[in-house]
């Protein structure tokens, strides 16, 4: 019998979510689903108590032993299904459960009991990746829901010779009581808009796996669209060219970057100038495809070809500290008629993007409960730069310099070989050192055999690429994680995502709030990437212990990581190198604060002198590579430059 959970407790949940009494009903299984006057079913004992069993029935199946807050989340999550199902609450809600709770399960078996129940419900559910939602089919199938039930719509490959394939699309979705499409399919406007109802009538309730990001923004920086507008025209000119295409190009850039450089000096009159929109000259859709076919196939001109795909639309000059700033624009990428979405996603209470869309609402119960300990897992934190660019350098270097392999392999040295590793690398861009190739050689090349299989089968080491460290958990065994480096996102793109966050092109962003959102974003991705190891297990409301090491110069977000992993230890990463990479960092802090402190009229000063008032001030000693590296970055930072045995203002 799956009915245990007492109908009182739920009673009170419920009482508290929605602000208001509610008396449930005895629950007669042969009986039709009650209608309130406002013609919503009664039916907590119906769909939410099964649910609540059925999912605690699952977990320990799986070995999970729930702690007490444990056991009232899930409760809570599944009549939050309930809730907004039936109609008694709407909007786009929030939940923050931690990692490997059990929120996909949950789901499942809610669905499960969905369908059992006859209630005249019915679901969308959007996940990142196909794989995640053949994931949710496979589960589902588990638990006994028919497959005429379930569809699922992608574009991807499946076995057309075997029926039974779970990646196999299916059609009538519109007659299916629980679709599944990707994230990407929903924003891309690839869904046809019968799909998301169900019988004629919008879906009961979206469930919406990870962050929900309603907007799609673009930029491009000024530093890059105007030299090569100017590169563009200068040639042509030089050159010469026949192509009307081409010409008519060059008059129409001509006439945008009037435009841009109009807006440009209008900002740079005010102290508090007010943002507003721009609009380049008409161009229609065959001019736009004609222009980008005019253009040489060379990266010089990249940035104009996204800069014709912006064009057509509203656009806004934004100015950042990198780059001094670009021209920004968003469409808000989620249909505004899925306004009844329960979102999971463990980031919510750090997500500075998240919190920027006033149209979600958190879940208030969930954020600030130790529904999850995290005392058994440390975070050893080498500070260094990690973006994509810093670690290309990094591995670009012949095998005997490069300090971060070094590192690691004396790391993975000290770890068991009976114990799995998963590593995340940069994705490989092109003409750039493949780092995750680079650092499985180097391993390989310190005699750790990267090729090892465990006794279970399964590959003793892991591999992947930033932007794969959502809602998987194949490798959940992996008990040691290394981040090389994090995922970093410029300050235009970032302006431009917190104003299509806030749906609204001229809202005021600032470089603080920018600064909050890159640190977020960072938090973000750490937080899920190491929860794609060990401790996304939960037993007995404790994460199983996991170490992770990670490449990263910032410690803020670390510390918002912190605040959502309770009781995580960070340590810091003993390097070789670690300590001598901290002094460079505050001695270049001191060089350019010293140069700041400057008076009007102070434009140069001596090596020798700076170098004995910085060392003096700080006691420290520093190679004389680093202190030349100290100085380069201080004079980048402060606007200074070296001239034979003195350091000059620019």
């Amino acid at each position: 019998m799956l009915v245990t959970a007492r109908p009182s407790d739920l009673s009170q949940i419920k009482s508290n979510l929605l602000g208001t009494t509610f008396t449930v009903p005895e629950f007669d299984p042969t009986s039709a689903p009650a209608v309130t006057p406002r013609g919503i079913f009664v039916d907590l004992d119906t769909l939410t108590t099964p649910a609540i069993t059925l999912t605690k029935l699952r977990l320990a199946a799986f070995g999970s032993k729930l702690s007490v807050e444990h056991e009232e989340a899930i409760a809570r999550l599944i009549s939050r299904f309930t809730l907004q199902a039936n109609g008694e609450q709407r909007g786009r809600y929030a939940v923050a459960m931690p990692c490997g709770t059990g929120k996909t399960l949950a789901l499942v078996c809610w669905c499960a009991t969905l369908v059992r129940s006859r209630l005249p419900y019915s679901v969308l559910i959007c996940a990142s990746k196909v794989d995640e939602l053949v994931a949710i089919r496979r589960q589902l199938k588990e638990v006994g829901v028919a497959d005429d039930e379930v569809g699922l719509v992608h574009s991807l490959g499946y076995d057309r010779a075997d029926p039974t394939d779970l990646r196999r699309p299916t059609d009538d979705n519109d007659q299916r009581r629980i679709l599944l499409v990707t994230h990407a399919r929903v924003k891309g406007g690839g869904l046809d808009a019968s799909v998301i109802r169900f019988r004629g009538k919008r879906r009961s309730v979206v469930v919406w796996d990870e962050s929900l990001i309603v907007s799609a923004a673009q930029s491009v920086e000024l530093a890059s669209l105007l030299p090569a507008v100017d590169w563009l025209l200068k040639r042509d000119a030089l050159t010469g060219t026949e192509n009307e295409d081409r010409a008519r190009l060059r008059d129409y850039l001509e006439r945008a970057v009037a435009i841009i450089e109009a807006e440009q000096r209008r900002l740079a009159k005010s102290t508090k100038p007010k943002p507003r929109t721009i609009h380049m000259p008409l161009m229609h859709e065959d001019g736009r495809t004609a222009f980008k076919a005019a253009l040489p196939n060379i990266v010089t001109v990249e940035p104009i070809r996204t800069f014709l795909d912006m064009a057509s639309e509203p656009l806004r000059l934004l100015g950042v500290r990198q780059g001094h700033g670009g021209v920004i624009r968003y469409d808000l990428a989620v249909p505004t008629d899925l306004d009844n979405v329960v979102i999971l996603d463990a980031s919510t209470p750090i997500r500075t993007l998240v919190d920027a869309d006033r149209t979600i609402k958190a879940d208030d119960w969930f954020p600030g409960r130790t529904i999850k300990t995290y005392g058994d897992v440390t975070i050893r934190w080498w500070k260094r730069a990690g973006g994509r660019e810093a670690m290309e350098r990094e591995f670009a270097k012949p095998r005997d310099q490069r300090t971060v392999s070094r590192e690691i392999v004396k790391a993975v040295k000290s770890i068991p070989t009976n114990e799995a590793v998963l590593v995340f690398t940069h994705k490989p861009h092109k003409r750039q050192p493949d780092i995750g190739a680079t650092l499985r050689a180097d391993l390989k090349a310190a005699g750790i055999d990267v090729d090892a299989v465990l006794p279970d089968g399964f590959p003793r080491f892991s591999w992947a690429t930033f932007g794969r460290e959502t809602a998987t958990s194949e490798w959940v065994r992996c008990r040691h994680v290394f981040l090389v480096g994090a995922m970093y996102r410029s300050d235009l793109d970032l302006g431009a995502a917190l104003v299509g966050q806030r749906d609204d092109l001229t809202a005021a962003v600032s470089g603080t709030e920018i600064r909050e959102a890159q640190h977020s974003e960072i938090a973000h991705s750490v937080l899920q990437a190491v929860n794609r190891a060990a401790c996304r297990t939960t037993l007995d409301g404790k994460a199983a212990p996991t170490t992770a090491h990670l490449i990263l110069y910032d410690r803020e977000p670390l510390d918002l990581v912190a605040s959502v992993m309770p009781g995580l230890r960070i340590e810091d990463w003993e390097t070789e190198t670690g300590q001598e990479g901290m002094k460079t960092e505050a001695v270049k802090l001191a060089i350019v604060a010293y140069l700041s402190a400057l008076p009007e009229g102070a434009d140069s000063v001596t090596l020798v002198a700076l170098k004995k008032v910085i060392t003096a001030d700080l006691e420290v000693n520093l190679s004389n590579k680093s202190w030349q590296v100290a100085r380069d970055r201080a004079c980048v930072e402060a606007g200074w430059q070296v001239e034979g045995r003195r350091l000059v203002r620019n």
